[in-house]
C-alpha cells in the first residue's frame, strides 16, 4: 500500500502540472517521473505474496490473473519512461499514458 501511495503522490505532482501548465517546473517533473519509474518497477514484486491486508483495496483477481497484472505494472513503467518532463506539453501528453496505465489496472484489480 505504501508503494501505491507514493505512486499517487508522484502522479499528483505531474497531474497538477498537466492541469496547470503555468506551474510546470522541469526539475520537479523530472524528479516525479524518476520516482514513478522507480516505484512502478516495485509494483509486481510487492504483490508476489498472496496476502490481503484488510485496509487494502487490492482484489484477489491480482493473483488469479498474475500475468495480466504484471504486464499492466510494466505498462505503467513504460508510460512513465515516455513522459517528457522538460515542457508542460510533454507532461500533459505523458500523463495521458500514465492515466491510462493506472486506470487500466485499477478497474480490474482495485476496489
Amino acid at each position: 500500500m505504501q508503494i501505491m501511495k507514493q505512486i499517487k503522490a508522484a502522479t499528483g505532482v505531474l497531474g497538477s502540472m498537466a492541469k496547470h501548465p503555468a506551474s510546470h517546473d522541469a526539475d520537479e517533473a523530472r524528479a516525479a517521473r524518476s520516482n514513478l519509474i522507480r516505484l512502478s518497477k516495485k509494483v509486481a514484486p510487492s504483490f508476489t505474496t498472496r496476502a490481503m491486508d484488510p485496509k487494502s483495496e487490492a482484489r484477489p483477481a491480482i493473483w488469479d490473473n498474475w500475468d495480466d497484472f504484471a504486464a499492466r505494472a510494466v505498462a505503467l513503467t513504460t508510460a512513465a519512461e515516455a513522459l517528457d518532463p522538460t515542457s508542460p506539453q510533454g507532461v500533459a501528453v505523458g500523463m495521458a499514458g500514465i492515466g491510462g496505465a493506472c486506470g487500466g489496472c485499477h478497474k480490474p484489480y482495485r476496489d
